[in-house]
């Protein structure tokens, strides 16, 4: 039976909430696509933005899952998301990956990092209000952790 795609999600979950510097800085929590309207300190936000899957022998080879990350900080000082950001990048890099990202099922091949300029957005609730945004697009490849059997072999 293939992995759950679904994994990578909790995953990622699992690697942001889980690191003490990181919930530090961004102690509102980590969510999946969007905070709740409440929150009022610094969070962390992702969301898959694609995932695709290379088919080989009735199975997918590969997997690339594309996700945006965010630090989100209320206010007009960018320093919090970008140290949040920096820990971020830490976290999800090439020599760290490999131990610091567990999906069930998966094992991680490679990621590739593209961080975006950072852009403040203005609280469509209260107008007088800006939140700053730091964050990137994280390519995660990986491969199921047990080989398909090829039929008729």
């Amino acid at each position: 039976m293939p992995p759950d795609p679904s994994a990578m999600d909790a995953a990622i979950a699992a690697l942001l909430e889980g690191d003490p510097e990181l919930t530090a800085m961004c102690p509102g929590g980590v969510f999946y696509g969007v905070a709740p309207q409440d929150v009022e300190d610094r969070v962390i936000v992702f969301v898959l933005e694609e995932h695709r899957g290379t088919p080989m022998f009735g199975g997918n080879a590969f997997e690339d899952f594309l996700y945006s990350i965010q630090a989100i900080a209320p206010g007009t000082a960018g320093e919090p998301v970008r140290e949040a950001n920096a820990r971020i990048g830490w976290l999800l890099a090439p020599d760290q990956i490999f131990t610091t990202l567990q999906p069930a099922g998966y094992a991680v091949v490679h990621v590739q990092a593209q961080y975006d300029h950072p852009v403040p957005e203005l609280d469509v609730m209260n107008l007088d209000a800006r939140w700053q945004l730091r964050g990137g697009h994280y390519q995660i490849t990986v491969q199921p952790a047990v080989v398909p059997a090829i039929k008729g072999a």
